[in-house]
C-alpha cells in the first residue's frame, strides 16, 4: 500500500474508532405460571407465559413420569404458542375469538370444521374446539388468566431492563 493511500484512509479509520459502540441490548424476560397437580396419578399440567421485547410465549407442559418411563420424550409433553409483540392485543383477540367460536359451535352442535382465526392460528372443531390442533378450551382459559398478568409482567421486565442497564454502566 502506498503511503498516500494510508494517509487518505486515516481520517476514516479515526472516525470509525471514535464512534461509540451501540448500547448493549439486554435480553430481559418476565414469566408467569399456573400449575395443576394430580396427586393421585403423580402428573401435572403447567401453563406458562414468557414475555420478552419481541413476543409472548405460552406453553403447556404435561408432566407425566409414567410417559417418560415408557419412552415418551419430555419435549413431546411441551407445547408452545407464540405471539409476536409484547402488548397482548393479538393473543387477547385470538383467545377471545376462540372462546366465542367454541361456545357457538357447541351450542349449535355443528359438524367438524376448521377455520383460521388469524394468520398462524387455526380453530378446529370436532367434538370440542382446539387452537392449532393442540390447545383446548381449558388451555385457552388458563392462557387468558396468565394474559391478565401481562401489565405486571411488562412492568417487571422494564424494571429488570433498567437495572441491567445501570449495572452495565458500572463497567464502562
Amino acid at each position: 500500500m502506498s503511503r498516500a493511500y494510508l494517509f487518505a484512509l486515516l481520517p476514516v479509520l479515526l472516525l470509525a474508532c471514535e464512534q461509540k459502540a451501540p448500547p448493549a441490548r439486554h435480553h430481559v424476560t418476565a414469566e408467569r405460571e399456573l400449575r395443576e397437580d394430580d396427586k393421585l396419578l403423580y402428573t401435572a399440567t403447567i401453563w406458562h407465559m414468557t414475555v420478552d421485547d419481541y413476543a409472548i410465549y405460552f406453553t403447556r407442559s404435561d408432566i407425566d413420569p409414567h410417559a417418560i418411563l415408557s419412552g415418551r420424550k419430555l419435549q413431546d409433553q411441551i407445547h408452545e404458542l407464540k405471539f409476536d409483540g409484547s402488548d397482548g392485543k393479538l393473543p387477547e383477540s385470538v383467545f377471545g375469538t376462540f372462546t366465542k367460536w367454541n361456545a357457538t359451535a357447541k351450542q349449535n352442535h355443528v359438524e367438524a370444521f376448521s377455520k383460521q382465526i388469524s394468520p398462524g392460528y387455526m380453530y378446529s372443531f370436532a367434538s370440542d374446539g382446539t387452537l392449532n390442533g393442540t390447545f383446548t378450551e381449558k388451555d385457552i382459559a388458563r392462557f387468558s388468566e396468565l394474559l391478565k398478568q401481562l401489565p405486571d409482567a411488562n412492568a417487571e421486565r422494564a424494571s429488570k431492563l433498567e437495572k441491567a442497564e445501570k449495572e452495565s454502566d458500572l463497567f464502562k
